[in-house]
């Protein structure tokens, strides 16, 4: 925005106005941002591009763009570039190599090798390396530090918006807070019985999930760590069998803990910090309205393991990948499966979405990875 002679940039978070016409959203962005009164024409269009692209989120459906193939074992992450400029997909995998793919043509653009091990985690912020320690990167490729602390294999990573916060998730049951500039950790997060799968942070920075083998997730407010202001618990009124195929090695195992509950292995927040969901190996994800600490609904139907979740731009659809191979799309407010597609013949590893929700991909234990593009619905 310009305010007289004096050029100043402000983020304002838009998904969480209630209005649906453009002129009343507009009146309450220059109440709370006096600077804005100068530019209500711009903001007129900007705010109409937005409300478009909400109702389009809510009926647009996917379909299957490419299957990039190339590694030689099973897909451990995927992601790609937040707005989907260039449509960048990274792509990495036990085969210890980390590929970088520009999904239109379906091209692999560049291969990372010389890891000894599978590579775990691919992510534009810091990311695992070591099993107890991260490695902080600085944007020429040095590393910057080395954050240790944790006695266990370190299993997540993120950041605020900022680049002051971050956090790592671990098996050694902690998720660890670490200063952004100096490195130092500074906190830790302690509550889970068992190891934690994950974590992911909130828009606003505030909020951070934790998710576990314990059966729960938990939601902790950074400014007052000492206990998490809400547990999600995923239960199984029966054992559940099932298989873990990985490499040449084949396991059994019961996911069953004391009194029937069965471990949560994924987690994500809406863009607004409003809801967060869950998957687990109880074959349900489930959401929770944070506001007000209330689950809302339970999604039912993956034939196994629910391994990856995350909300469309909106946060009026949820996307579910499983065990069973398949993608599904959910109404966040009914919990009515509104589509479901299969793009593997095993296991979805890995789901990354694009900032604008019209690009999604999926990693699986079959060794590719689906690039999916958002169709309108008929009739519309």
């Amino acid at each position: 925005m310009i305010d007289g002679q004096v050029s100043s940039w402000r983020e304002i978070q838009l998904l969480d106005l209630k209005h649906e016409s453009v002129s009343a959203v507009v009146e309450e962005v220059v109440q709370q941002e006096r600077a804005a009164a100068g530019q209500r024409a711009r903001l007129h269009r900007l705010v109409s591009r937005l409300l478009l692209a909400l109702r389009t989120d809510a009926t647009r459906t996917l379909t299957r763009h490419r299957t990039l193939r190339a590694h030689i074992l099973p897909l451990t992450n995927v992601t790609l570039n937040k707005t989907a400029t260039f449509e960048l997909v990274a792509t990495c995998s036990f085969d210890g190599t980390v590929r970088v793919w520009e999904s239109v043509s379906g091209a692999c653009e560049l291969v990372m090798a010389g890891h000894e091990g599978p590579v775990a985690v691919v992510t534009p912020l810091p990311a695992s390396k070591q099993p107890h320690n991260i490695k902080a990167t600085h944007p020429a490729g040095e590393c910057a530090a080395v954050l240790e602390g944790h006695s266990g294999a370190v299993v997540g990573v993120g950041g605020d918006r900022s680049g002051n916060l971050l956090y790592s998730a671990s098996f050694d049951g902690t998720v660890r807070l670490w200063d952004g500039r100096s490195h130092e950790c500074s906190g830790t997060l302690m509550d889970h019985e068992g190891e934690v799968n994950g974590a992911g942070l909130s828009w606003c920075g505030h909020f951070l999930a934790s998710w576990a083998t314990d059966a729960s997730a938990r939601v902790w407010d950074l400014r007052h760590t000492s206990k998490p202001i809400h547990v999600m618990l995923h239960d199984a009124e029966r054992s559940m069998l099932y298989q873990n195929t990985l490499h040449e090695h084949f396991y059994k195992c019961i996911c069953l803990t004391p009194h029937g509950l069965v471990q949560v292995v994924s987690g994500a927040w809406d863009n607004c910090g409003r809801q967060l969901v869950t998957g687990g190996v109880d074959r349900t994800a489930r959401v929770l309205h944070v506001p007000s600490l209330t689950e809302t609904v339970e999604l039912e139907g993956h034939g196994g393991e629910v391994s990856k979740v995350s909300f469309s731009p909106s946060g009026s659809r949820v996307f579910t990948a499983g065990e069973d191979g398949h993608l599904r799309i959910w109404d966040a407010t009914t919990g009515h499966c509104l589509q479901e597609e299969r793009g593997h013949t095993s296991e979805i590893f890995s789901m990354a979405v694009s900032y604008e929700g019209d690009v999604l991909v999926t990693g699986s234990r079959d060794s590719t990875c689906v690039v999916w593009k958002h169709r309108a619905a008929e009739g519309t």
